[in-house]
């Protein structure tokens, strides 16, 4: 993913180290509690600052949820595509690595695209909007790796990358959706959701 808010060993003023610092530790409470339902006087509780202290850095409530929502989809974007990558260049093991590392990796919370985007629906339209670009970028790496299957004979020519990567996709917050309600099933999820790559979208080379 794109949201990258901080790089190691940069220069940072003051200002912008209290504001990482909001943001880092409001990130995963939002996420937990809601970024809309969480109240102020929790988020000042977190981060030791007062209301006109939060306010010296962020516009409003609002600025500060779409901060703290890119933190987290960057730090869960850091973590399942370094598993795609050590998967090999193999397209079809990069994406059921991807698949697998989104699947199992438990964020606290749960999949902040899918939180984000259950709770601002009709509520707050820049943070919804900003839930979709990030799934975009979710959906577009999947789909470069099946064109990049596709191209390298590991997938089948047939395959319709964007209907292949929502599908998928679809399935996979399915199951991290069930995995909350019933933890033992997500093996189960997870081999179906593997099954189907396999089948469906593996190029079968006769020997």
């Amino acid at each position: 993913m794109q949201y990258v808010l901080y790089r190691e060993g940069s220069i940072i003023r003051k200002g912008e180290k209290t504001k990482q610092h909001v943001i880092e530790q409001t990130s995963l409470l939002l996420n937990r509690r809601g970024y809309l339902s969480t109240t102020l006087s929790e988020i000042t509780d977190a981060t030791g600052l007062q209301k006109g202290g939060l306010y010296n850095h962020f516009r409003d409530k609002e600025e500060l949820s779409l901060a703290s929502f890119r933190h987290n989809c960057a730090a869960l974007g850091e973590y399942v595509y370094r598993a795609a990558e050590e998967a090999g260049p193999n397209a079809v093991d990069r994406l059921l690595a991807y698949l697998t590392a989104y699947c199992r990796v438990d964020y606290p919370g749960g999949c902040p695209i899918a939180n984000m985007a259950s709770e601002t629906r009709f509520v707050s339209e820049p943070l919804f909007l900003q839930a979709k670009e990030a799934m975009d970028d979710v959906l577009r790496f999947t789909e470069e790796t099946i064109r990049t299957g596709i191209a390298n004979r590991e997938i089948r020519p047939e395959v319709d990358a964007r209907d292949a990567s929502l599908f998928i996709f679809s399935m996979v917050e399915g199951a991290i959706l069930m995995h909350k309600l019933y933890p033992d099933a997500i093996s189960m999820l997870l081999e179906r959701i593997t099954r189907y790559v396999n089948a469906e979208l593996r190029l079968q080379v006769l020997s």
